[in-house]
């Protein structure tokens, strides 16, 4: 663009610098007012951008001293220079035709002295109607196209976060569908062939394993993208502790491995606001990373709760171990997905998911921080979490845990069970269970198919799949059931692990319980329930 030679003594107009001959420019609420002095000039505003007022608010939106600013000239902080052309031809457009309509409104992004970007709005010109003069006002609307720039990435965000989540639901039910099977199949394997036992149970250990690698993939990548759900509510810390414990007790059990616990200033009717799902899973993969690198020795879980106010406190949970110990350079590798310590011992081998995923569930999930402490190889390892926390004491006894079963009754359905299900496997899984255990059982291969005979049929227990073919999901397929007065037990059977809150909106929605597949109690539970129930029955 044009560089203009300024006359050496400006005349100065209230809040306005003149440049005779050319344009004036002045600022009035974070505005930067343009107003063409001279029409017969033949000069466009934008080759004069240099003319303009520094005082007040454009030295604070510019980030330049007067001197400096008319030296360099608004042009020379463009961030692209497409967007003055733009404006440029806008302008010149007016000049030539003397008409404003249909002219657009330009956003041009800017670069302050410090590298900082700002945003400059260039509305529609005007022409003084005495005059014939033509004005543009520049509005400084830096936060504004901030805030609208935070909302898209927001949104985005957040529907790339529920795509995420799509993805990771139908990942994990069609693994869930391959494994689930597997399960029955080996205890009728293990209880008809005794010699096979030990074989069946290394099968089966083995299937857990994958479930649990399946579960903590998904709940990091989860993490990662933000879209874990953290539902922080009061909860009573001993108890949570007590579950934790009786984990590393168990896990400890006929090992050389001593395990003990440490719990000071926890009493029964302490509560905290916190995730215990959660904040129980972070500390049981400390433990279980600390049981299975020490092979003699012993591990401590150490928790404490400090009051550092009335109603705020830390807790800080400790696990040690006299195991394997961390190099050095281990220290933060171990706490990044997927990285194993370097040990001395090479059948000793993580999956690089435990660490990574209580850090995440500390640190992102509760605020708190998690650091490990070694001496080296050999030397034990330490793992410190500290989580402030809101806290109350209660006087009220705690409640006694519900049933999670107590859905399954025996009614006077035509037909025990109605088992529905995408997967072949599953379905003749489930239905031979239920032959073997006495209940008469009808199937369906989707949600149309069981719609039909929820319409003709009643049921004592109805499996139904969530995730099926077609247009008719398991939840819709209840629902529709539900219109047409439908008023039997439909235990949601799925893949995917809901949270509480989706719990209990699936249960507005007609659903009479949820299960997961490869987590307990399964429906298998529930369908053993149903066979206790009916046997138990006198005879008619």
């Amino acid at each position: 663009m044009a560089d203009v030679e300024r006359p050496a003594k400006l005349t100065k107009r209230g809040a306005f610098l003149r440049f005779p001959g050319d344009y004036i420019f002045a600022l009035a609420d974070h505005r930067l007012l343009a107003i063409e002095d001279d029409p017969g000039a033949g000069r466009s505003i934008a080759s004069d951008l240099k003319h303009i007022s520094v005082k007040g608010d454009a030295m604070a939106i510019t980030g330049y001293e007067e001197k400096e600013f008319l030296e360099r000239g608004l042009p020379s902080m463009a961030w692209d220079a497409q967007e003055l052309q733009n404006i440029q031809k806008s302008w010149e457009l007016v000049c030539r035709s003397g008409s404003t309509e249909n002219l657009p409104v330009y956003e041009a992004k800017f670069r302050r002295k410090d590298g900082r970007p700002f945003w400059l709005r260039f509305d529609r010109l005007s022409q003084t109607p005495k005059t014939g003069r033509h004005m543009t006002i520049m509005h400084d609307v830096t936060t504004e196209v901030e805030l609208r720039e935070e909302r898209q990435a927001r949104a985005t965000a957040e529907a790339t976060s529920r795509q995420f989540e799509k993805a990771c639901a139908y990942l994990s039910h069609e693994i869930r569908n391959q494994l689930f099977p597997q399960i029955e199949i080996l205890e009728r394997i293990k209880g008809a062939a005794p010699l096979l036992s030990d074989d069946v149970d290394v099968i089966l250990e083995a299937n857990r394993t994958v479930t649990g690698i399946l579960n903590s993939i998904l709940d990091l990548a989860k993490w990662d993208a933000g879209a874990f759900p953290v539902k922080k509510q009061w909860c009573r810390l001993a108890p949570l502790l007590a579950v934790a414990t009786r984990f590393g007790e168990s896990k400890a059990r006929n090992t050389s491995v001593t395990f003990s616990t440490s719990l000071r200033d926890i009493p029964d009717q302490l509560e905290v606001e916190a995730d215990a799902t959660i904040l129980n899973q972070a500390v049981t993969n400390l433990l279980s990373n600390a049981l299975k690198f020490t092979s003699t020795g012993s591990v401590n879980l150490d928790a404490r709760f400090d009051r550092t106010s009335p109603d705020q406190g830390r807790l800080t949970i400790c696990v040690r171990d006299s195991g394997k110990g961390l190099t050095p350079e281990s220290l933060t590798r171990v706490l990044l997905p997927f990285t194993q310590a370097r040990t001395n011992d090479h059948e000793v081998r993580g999956t690089g998911l435990g660490l990574p995923l209580a850090r995440a569930m500390i640190e992102t999930g509760h605020g708190g921080t998690l650091s490990l402490e070694s001496s080296g190889l050999g030397g034990g390892c330490v793992a410190t979490a500290l989580i402030d926390v809101k806290w109350r004491e209660t006087a009220a006894a705690p409640a006694e845990a519900a049933d999670p079963l107590a859905f399954v009754s025996m009614g006077e359905g035509d037909v025990d069970v109605l088992v529905v299900d995408d997967s072949a496997a599953t379905r003749k899984m489930l239905v031979g269970k239920c032959e073997r255990l006495g209940l008469t059982v009808e199937a369906a291969d989707d949600g149309r198919a069981a719609l039909e005979k929820l319409r003709s049929k009643k049921y004592n227990l109805v499996s139904m799949d969530n995730q099926m073919p077609n247009d008719l999901s398991g939840v819709q397929c209840i629902e529709e059931a539900r219109r047409a007065k439908y008023e039997g037990c439909v235990v949601l059977v799925s893949g995917d692990s809901f949270t509480e809150d989706a719990r209990s909106d699936l249960l507005k929605r007609g659903v009479t319980a949820v299960l997961t597949k490869m987590e307990s109690p399964s429906i298998l539970d529930a369908l053993g329930r149903l066979a206790a129930l009916k046997h138990a029955r006198p005879a008619e």
